[in-house]
């Protein structure tokens, strides 16, 4: 009778236990929507609107619609709620409808294209105002594919488990961020499966996805910079210190998840971002010359 339970509990851990890998071997990517018990689900909306603009006076007097964070707006869902565009023109608001289904994917399909297929997760947040904390926010969006909107405003792509597996453990899933954001955040929100509509979205999140690519670049170069005038302002044997391998093993890490995630982007929006990924390299590569001179 003891063995017998024994092995029960062996196969109970077996089945129940997370995968080395950290991927979770589920038919769909529904990250958002399990293991998070801190951060709140958006429900209840036929529409969530995000302004890239200032234009909260198109939302003043609406009926059903309800302010949720600075330029995040969303309209109570209602039988009787009427047709509503809050914003003339697709660049000034990003309108979501909520679905039941995520991204879906041919096997054989190796970039999404289709923008009517894609889902995303919108998460809203305080922004964090101690050094600390931006600093460990700010790694921590270094490791998670996210499209940055506004300052505590932020999309993650939801795309089927299959597609995950490919960038993690480098990469971080969407339940991980949420779950690391909150210990983070004193107050985190979330809404699940969107779908982004509009005449012009692949344009739209293309300026985004690369716009944030272009200042994550220059930071990285200007590090890159200040780290070789460092090497260059001393003497040979002061080069060797710890200290400068262990800024150009940062740097260089910073590289490999840039990498990373223009992979990401490539593969799941066909947004080629290897230009701001070449730069990068082509500093950090200069930065590693210089400490190989100083180690002749």
């Amino acid at each position: 009778m003891g063995t017998k339970i024994s092995t029960f509990y062996t196969l109970f851990e077996k089945m129940t236990s997370v995968p080395n890998d950290g991927v979770i071997y589920s038919t769909s990517e529904r990250l958002a929507e399990q293991g998070v018990t801190v951060a709140k689900q958006l429900k209840g909306y036929s529409r969530i609107f995000i302004l890239l603009k200032n234009h909260g006076s198109a939302f003043k007097d609406r009926l059903g619609i309800i302010r949720i964070r600075p330029r995040v707006y969303a309209r109570i869902r209602s039988k009787n709620a009427t047709r509503f565009t809050p914003v003339p023109g697709s660049s000034d608001v990003m309108t979501f409808i909520p679905r039941r289904d995520i991204t879906k994917t041919k096997r054989t399909e190796v970039t999404v294209t289709k923008e009517k297929l894609r889902r995303y997760i919108l998460v809203v947040y305080d922004p964090v105002k101690h050094e600390f904390q931006r600093r460990t926010l700010s790694r921590l969006f270094h490791r998670t594919p996210l499209i940055r909107i506004k300052p505590g405003i932020v999309l993650l792509p939801q795309i089927r488990t299959k597609r995950v597996r490919q960038y993690v453990p480098a990469l971080f899933r969407p339940s991980e961020f949420l779950s690391r954001l909150v210990e983070l955040s004193g107050s985190v929100e979330y809404a699940p499966r969107l779908e982004l509509i509009g005449s012009d979205t692949h344009r739209l999140i293309s300026h985004l996805v690369q716009s944030q690519f272009e200042n994550r670049a220059k930071r990285i170069i200007c590090s890159c910079r200040g780290l070789f005038q460092e090497l260059k302002s001393v003497n040979s044997d002061a080069c060797k210190s710890p200290h400068f391998k262990k800024s150009f093993q940062r740097l260089r890490t910073q590289l490999r998840l840039l990498r990373k995630q223009a992979q990401f982007f490539n593969n799941e929006f066909g947004i080629d971002l290897t230009p701001f990924v070449n730069r990068v390299a082509s500093a950090v590569t200069r930065v590693r010359n210089r400490l190989h001179i100083c180690d002749v």
